[in-house]
């Protein structure tokens, strides 16, 4: 019994324990997730949760690497580990607790670790318990992971989307204009969120694709567009290009073409009938340089209103079209009923109107009228559909029948007596018959059929048939328009052919006589011709000596068995070979003058000699010589007219040599003959080469003896040999020029060079290029390089030289206007006259100025036009003469004596005698300049228009111009070479950039103490650098702050780039590369003679007002040169052009501000105003009626300042927006002037406040009438000062915060004038505690 308990007991424990520690987590694992630092150790943590000693154990690690690797790593139980070899050093196991740890982490260890335990209790045998935990181990910098969005959509891999390895990278093969858009990569690992890199927008140029004109008006068919007479008419041109394509249409009439405008918008207005003409839409892609044209004819002609209405709302036809012939076939199957009835008696109906009673019968016109037939007839009629059909309405009287149909169709209404003949005709009973057989068997079933729901029903099948055949309706219809529209046309084009043909009959009938005459004079002197060539065949006649010579040789051989006979033979030998190297002499003088007579003689002797291919070898080595010998001679000749000696030293020297020692003087001349001689050979060759071509198109025709079959044969081989032998030659030849002409070229040194005398070297090596590519398609490539580096080498001296001289220029320049007519333009220069030729830079202008006296040759190559006589390379001095210029005008004005009277006199005539003083004359004309305008219009005038010269002639000084003529002769150059495109234009910036800096050194800075208030800001802007010359005045050099950023930015980058500071003895401790300065210039300095101190003349108001204004107008001339610079900067180096215009060229203007406010600042004397305002009692108790003394005196300083701009502007027309400026600028100082004497106030009444409205109002009045300058600047700027005494604590409070353009000083005394009126003192506290926060963040 004790047993059984004590066993009972067991039992309870054990299931107890099962249920309490089994069920219970036996391991626990803190983190399922560890990041560990590559380098360092990481342990993986497990806590058993049973006691070690009464358990057995079983258990692995295993590792799963992120590719899906599987390693067992340990294999423990409790007694025994095991650790995989190839991991011992780098895990370590501890036993206790089955934890693992990593000694040294590294990217391999990056994945899941796997624990797999198996647990068996000692009590509870045969009971395996197993746990299985899964630990995640990140290592910090495991490879990123990226990913490309392409307008944040992920991008795969596909036939043209390929990555790198590690993706890293995207490429795309080929690029497609849909991959246009916004790239994004991401990158990510495991432990960070995804990092986006910024956007990159890809555009994709292509295109024009897709090229159709359209037009809203007229009637189209195919490419034709037909318009009535006198119609205006609007095309519009579309393509499909990325960047948007550019526009041009071109007519097409009587054989020649014409471009008619630009744009994708096209107007014409038609003015005659029956005209024809065909017009083209070429459509150019500028970055792509691909284009596509559609073409279109316009016929002009009468539509009539039908089509007009149909072309205008084609959708309105359609509906009424199948409303039409649905009704039609509706009406046609209630008429098939009618006659049924009709025609069957029996049913009781005599007659059909009777009948029906009240219904009518309306007839389309056709059969009816030719022919008549029984009621059964017209049945059987209507059974096969014939054109006859009667149609029935049951509600409308006759005539409202005919009213309803159209008026095409022209219907009538049978009556009675005519249906009643058309049942007496005689019947045929076989047609009744056959009527019968035809209808349905459903008409003659029983009584009870209804016939009308019957025809209901078949009338509605017939209306579903129509309306699914619509669309074929339509499409027939649109077919017939087209048609007609075509046959329009044609009967224009068979109408103008009909005109044409008459007009040809009656010329050829008057020209056909003049040509059979012409026919039997040719004949004539082809016979004379050819008599004359037979005679001319007697002399030099190699090729019948040789033929001679082989037959006596054929019979010498014949009887050589004879002595005699056999030293015949042998002398017959040597005459052979005697005669083989005359004719290699004769062979050699083809080289340098073909003669096509001689060549063929020659050709055929070798032919019958058997060595034609000999002859082709020994020709190219003679061309080779040729060509060494012409060059040699030319040079040695000029080298030894140049030495004045027959010194045979030179005979001796090498060609490369010999071309050192080529002078100056003799440089172009000889270049020039040198090429003459050169073209002479090529044209030989070229010769030669047609000449064979010839005579194999002669030789290639077959012949029918088949003895000469095995010759055929062998001439087949010949010619073949020579044609390649030629063709190589083409190469060779051309190759042994250029390496002849480098060596010429580089044996100079071309630095020292006259600029015209450059030119005229480029024109010629350019004419040799065009020759070369003539002669044998090649690019020039040797001649391109040698003739780049003399040009880069002679246009770097050059330059120099030129910016050197333009520094002389501005420091000797008086800033006078140079008066040039109204109309100038860079076009008027000679500089500028090849942009007027429009020619490719491969062709010179010599040759340009020749072929545009000849049309016709323009067609033809080098070699066709000077193929008989004349020479490329010849001198062209007819064309490089010069022409006069006319751009300056009689006087710097252009006025009359009436302008003059009006103007007063010029102070530099005092001393000139009164005949001198009369109008000037045109020294080239001697005609006196017309009066312009008349003394009422001059004094109608705007106050603020100062403009003397009504015609609005451009300002501009000497040195304007010749920056101008710069300019167009680096252009010259640029145009011949292109290569060096982007030497020339960078040049050609710094030319705009050294003129820009001077007129900014010169007028823009002012280091002269210059009293005048306190003017703290401007624009919102803080002043600059100031300095304190009396009790509140401050200056600023560079303006007040009126150089934008844009301006200051381009200044300092000149003078970093092309001002050498060092010449002017700044820096001196600083001291650059020497290269670095060679490309710098000094600085210039204004020349003494402009004086800028004297206020009698605005401080030099003139002289800034030439400067300023003529860079103005060099912008201007530059902007107009941007499109032709672009066509021939290097498609790379086009966004350096695009940065010079938009940050220096258009800065130009932006130079008014600073240099007229330093006039503006001097002009009017601000301080004395302020005293003036400071006697002024402010604390008044009673309103005042007239304003104070420092008003007046405030005006009568603008009324001096404005009769002295009237004064400048009697030397220096003032443009408008100068005079704007100026007047801007002074306005603007004395309100800012006005607002600091206001806050000098040290007391102030309600009383006061009036009496500044009072003075303010006044000063504005008489302002106003001095100047048209619209809206008054700053104006608002004081009145909201004296405004602001009457608000409240809180108004003031937010006045402070909002209005900071008043400075801390202004804002302080308001507060403290305010004290004890409307402010008490713990207010001015707050106030002024304000004031100062604002004031803080500035220090």
């Amino acid at each position: 019994m004790e047993a059984t308990g004590r066993t009972a007991l067991y039992i309870c424990c054990s299931v107890l324990f099962i249920l309490t520690e089994v069920n219970s987590e036996l391991i626990h694992i803190p983190s399922l997730v560890h990041h560990g630092v590559e380098g360092e150790p990481l342990r993986l943590p497990v806590e058993t949760r049973f006691p070690l000693d009464k358990v057995e154990i079983q258990g692995t690690w295993s590792h799963t690497r992120p590719s899906g690797t599987r390693v067992t790593l340990v294999t423990f139980t409790k007694e025994a580990t095991i650790t995989d070899m190839m991991y011992r050093s780098h895990l370590h196991f501890s036993e206790p607790n089955i934890s693992l740890e990593i000694l040294e982490l590294n990217q391999e260890d990056e994945g899941d670790y796997h624990l797999n335990l198996n647990i068996e209790f000692h009590n509870k045998t045969g009971l395996v318990i197993k746990e299985e935990r899964t630990v995640h181990v990140t290592v910090d910098g495991t490879k990123v992971v990226f990913q490309w969005l392409r307008d944040d959509i992920p991008l795969s891999p596909s036939d043209r989307y390929h990555f790198s390895q590690d993706k890293s990278t995207l490429f795309i093969s080929p690029v497609r204009k849909e991959d246009k858009g916004s790239y994004q990569c991401v990158a990510s690992n495991p432990v960070s969120q995804g990092q986006y890199s910024g956007t990159m927008e890809l555009s994709v140029y292509y295109g024009p694709y897709n090229l159709e004109v359209n037009s809203g008006q007229g009637l189209r068919t195919g490419e034709v567009f037909t318009i009535n007479p006198g119609e205006l008419v609007f095309f519009e041109c579309r393509a499909d290009s990325n960047p948007p394509t550019s526009y041009v249409w071109i007519s097409k009439s009587h054989n020649a073409t014409q471009v008619i405008t630009e744009g994708p918008r096209l107007e014409v207005r038609s003015y005659k009938l029956a005209q024809a003409e065909e017009y083209l839409c070429r459509a150019f892609n500028n970055v792509t340089k691909k284009q596509d044209e559609a073409q279109f004819t316009l016929v002009v002609a009468s539509l009539g209103p039908g089509k007009e209405k149909h072309t205008q709302d084609r959708s309105s036809v359609l509906p009424l079209a199948a409303i039409t012939v649905c009704s039609l076939f509706i009406i046609s199957c209630m008429l098939m009923f009618f006659i049924r009835r009709t025609c069957h008696p029996k049913r009781g109906h005599e007659d059909a109107t009777e009948d029906f009673g009240i219904y009518e019968f309306v007839s389309i016109p056709g059969k009816m009228e030719s022919a008549q037939a029984s009621c059964r007839s017209l049945a059987h009629l209507e059974s096969v559909q014939d054109m006859h059909t009667t149609i029935y309405d049951g509600l409308k009287s006759p005539q409202e029948s005919m009213a309803d149909l159209s008026p095409v169709e022209n219907l009538r209404i049978p009556s009675k007596e005519e249906l009643r003949e058309l049942r007496e005709q005689p019947i045929d009973p076989q047609a009744e018959q056959e009527i019968i057989d035809s209808i349905e068997e459903v008409y003659f079933s029983n009584d009870s059929f209804d016939m009308v729901q019957h025809e209901l029903e078949v009338s509605k099948k017939v209306a579903d048939l129509i309306l699914e055949k619509q669309p074929a309706y339509v499409k027939e219809l649109e077919r017939v328009t087209a048609l007609q529209t075509n046959l329009q046309l044609a009967a224009v084009i068979c109408t103008n052919a009909r005109r044409q043909l008459s007009v040809a009959k009656e010329g050829f009938t008057g020209a056909s006589l003049g040509l059979l005459a012409n026919q039997r004079r040719r004949q004539l002197l082809t016979g004379l011709l050819k008599s004359l060539r037979t005679i001319k065949t007697l002399e030099e006649d190699y090729p019948g000596a040789i033929q001679l010579c082989l037959e006596c040789q054929k019979a010498a051989s014949t009887f050589k068995h004879y002595s005699c006979i056999s030293e015949l033979n042998s002398k017959l030998q040597d005459t052979l070979e005697q005669i083989e190297e005359q004719l290699d002499v004769a062979l050699s003088k083809t080289c340098k003058h073909f003669d096509v007579s001689h060549y063929t003689k020659v050709q055929l002797a070798y032919t019958l000699l058997g060595k034609t291919q000999t002859a082709m070898d020994q020709l190219h080595m003679h061309f080779t010589q040729a060509i060494h010998n012409t060059v040699f001679q030319v040079v040695l000749g000029y080298v030894e007219l140049c030495a004045g000696n027959a010194d045979t030293k030179f005979q001796k020297m090498q060609y490369k040599d010999l071309c050192t020692h080529i002078t100056l003087d003799s440089y172009i001349p000889c270049l020039t003959d040198l090429c003459k001689a050169l073209w002479e050979v090529m044209l030989s060759y070229h010769r030669t080469m047609q000449w064979h071509e010839e005579h194999d198109k002669q030789d290639a025709t077959p012949t029918p003896d088949d003895a000469a079959a095995s010759e055929s044969d062998k001439s087949v081989v010949d010619r073949s040999y020579v044609k390649k032998k030629l063709e190589h030659g083409l190469t060779r030849i051309w190759q042994d020029v250029q390496l002849k002409v480098k060596a010429y070229i580089l044996g100079t040194d071309m630095s020292n060079f006259k600029y015209d005398d450059f030119i005229v070297v480029l024109d010629v090596i350019s004419r040799l290029m065009q020759v070369g590519e003539e002669f044998c398609g090649s690019k020039s490539e040797v001649l391109q390089e040698s003739i780049k580096r003399q040009s880069v080498n002679y246009f770097k001296n050059y330059h120099r030289a030129r910016l050197e001289e333009l520094r002389m220029f501005l420091e000797n320049e008086t800033w006078e206007l140079c008066p040039v007519k109204s109309n100038f333009n860079i076009a008027q220069l000679h500089e500028f006259k090849f942009m007027g030729q429009c020619r490719s830079p491969s062709v010179s202008p010599s040759r340009q100025a020749v072929s545009t006296t000849s049309p016709a040759q323009q067609e033809l190559s080098l070699f066709q036009q000077y193929l008989q006589e004349g020479n490329p390379f010849e001198m062209h001095t007819e064309h490089k003469e010069e022409e006069t210029e006319d751009v300056l005008a009689s006087n710097g004005y252009e006025s009359d004596e009436l302008e003059k009277s009006v103007y007063q006199d010029y102070d530099s005539d005092s001393d000139v005698p009164e005949e001198l003083k009369q109008d000037y004359v045109d020294e080239q004309t001697g005609d006196v300049p017309l009066k312009s305008v008349s003394r009422e219009t001059i004094r109608s005038k705007k106050k603020s228009d100062y403009n003397l010269n009504k015609t609005n002639a451009p300002i501009l000084t000497n040195t304007t111009l010749n920056v101008i003529r710069l300019v167009g002769k680096y252009m010259q150059m640029m145009n011949i070479l292109k290569p060096i495109a982007f030497d020339v234009i960078h040049c050609v910036s710094q030319l705009f950039d050294y003129y820009l800096y001077a007129v900014y050194t010169f007028f823009g800075r002012n280091d002269m103490p210059v009293p005048s208030p306190s003017l703290p800001t401007h624009g919102g802007r803080e002043a600059g650098t100031v300095r304190v010359v009396g009790p509140a005045c401050l200056y600023e050099s560079s303006g007040l702050g009126l150089i934008s950023s844009r301006l200051r930015t381009t200044l300092n980058r000149i003078q970093e780039s092309l001002i050498d500071m060092e010449a002017m003895g700044e820096n001196a401790g600083v001291h650059g590369p020497a290269e670095d300065r060679k490309e710098k210039v000094p600085s210039p300095h204004l020349s003494q003679m402009v004086v800028l101190t004297n206020s009698g003349t605005l401080y030099g108001l003139a002289q800034r007002v030439v400067a300023t204004e003529s860079l103005v107008f060099l912008a201007e001339q530059f902007e107009s040169l941007q499109s032709h610079l672009d066509t021939m900067m290097p498609a790379a180096k086009k966004p350096f052009l695009q940065q010079f215009y938009s940050q220096t060229v258009s800065t130009a203007s932006e130079l008014r501000k600073p240099i007229y406010w330093i006039v503006a600042a001097k002009a009017i004397d601000y301080e004395q105003m302020l005293l003036l305002m400071a006697g002024v009692k402010w604390d008044i108790r009673e309103i005042m009626s007239q304003h104070n003394v420092y008003v007046d005196v405030l005006l009568k300083e603008f009324e001096q300042f404005n009769k002295r701009l009237g004064d400048v502007s009697r030397h220096v027309r003032i443009p408008l927006p100068v005079s704007n400026v100026l007047w801007e600028h002074c306005i603007r100082l004395a309100n800012r002037t006005l607002v600091e004497g206001y806050a000098n106030v040290k007391k102030c009444s309600n009383e006061g406040r009036a009496l500044m409205q009072l003075d303010f109002q006044q000063f504005l009045m008489k302002l106003e009438k001095l100047t048209d300058l619209r809206p008054i600047p700053d104006k608002e700027f004081v009145e909201t000062y004296i405004k602001a005494y009457y608000l409240t604590e809180n108004d003031m409070e937010q006045f402070i915060k909002n209005h900071r353009e008043y400075s801390m000083k202004q804002l302080a005394n308001l507060v403290n004038v305010c004290l004890g009126s409307h402010i008490n003192k713990k207010a001015r506290q707050k106030l002024l505690a304000a004031i100062d926060d604002i004031d803080r963040p500035k220090r």
